[in-house]
């Protein structure tokens, strides 16, 4: 957040059951949920309108947000958006090697395992497929140590939704909403695949632009879109 110092507000919230938030939906997450808790922090701190950000799943709960509350959000921006037009038996196939089962151990192998996942996910798309033709090419990867530990940490804390999230995020209409949205769209990463199907479907809609993994830059890009 460092390089929007000085040039406008900027609300850094933990998603409902993640980092440092506490998780009132128990076992029935839900995205709509998760955007209604947003909303209401956003107008406890007296916002009428605002811009976001979010990237994955964020980015999933920030077109949820201007979906459910139109006056509220002007402009949505997501470097990396989930995405798949799977159903059925071949979501939940795809759903069992994204989202693996995580067994906990006395030596600790649940925690080298899920640092390995969390730093392949920088390296591949999808991460499991650790072929040549996916790997990602849009700047440095995320995958110092410091990061990948605290990335591990935070993961462990949301546990008990990690499965839960993922089959909502993976199986949210995304087309359908973004084609009902109001509000102003900036799509990252025009070359992965999930990235693809919503360009050729929601052109129209939508800004599409790489957007820079350098903190600096992608506060520029941010700031420029947001003020156009």
């Amino acid at each position: 957040m460092a390089p929007f110092i000085g040039k406008r507000p900027v609300i850094s919230i933990d998603l409902p059951g993640y980092g440092e938030s506490d998780n009132p939906m128990g076992a029935g997450f839900s995205i709509e949920k998760q955007a209604s808790f947003i909303a209401e922090a956003l107008h406890s701190l007296d916002y009428d309108t605002v811009d976001t950000f979010g990237n994955w799943g964020g980015g999933t709960v920030a077109i949820q947000l201007a979906y459910q509350y139109p006056d509220l959000v002007s402009n949505v921006a997501i470097p990396n958006i989930i995405y798949t037009d799977l159903k059925g038996a071949e979501l939940k196939k795809m759903l069992d090697v994204y989202a693996p089962d995580i067994t906990f151990d006395e030596f600790g192998a649940h925690w080298i395992y899920v640092w390995n996942m969390l730093r392949d996910k920088e390296l591949f798309n999808p991460w499991y497929d650790r072929t040549a033709k996916n790997i990602v090419n849009d700047g440095e990867p995320d995958i110092e140590a410091s990061i990948l530990h605290q990335k591990t940490l935070d993961f462990f804390k949301s546990f008990p939704l990690y499965k839960i999230a993922y089959q909502a995020y993976f199986s949210y209409p995304v087309l359908e909403r973004l084609a009902d949205l109001n509000s102003r769209v900036m799509i990252g990463n025009p070359a992965a695949e999930s990235s693809k199907k919503i360009i050729s479907d929601q052109l129209d809609k939508c800004v599409v632009t790489e957007m820079s993994r350098e903190h600096g830059t992608l506060a520029k890009e941010l700031l420029d879109f947001f003020n156009a």
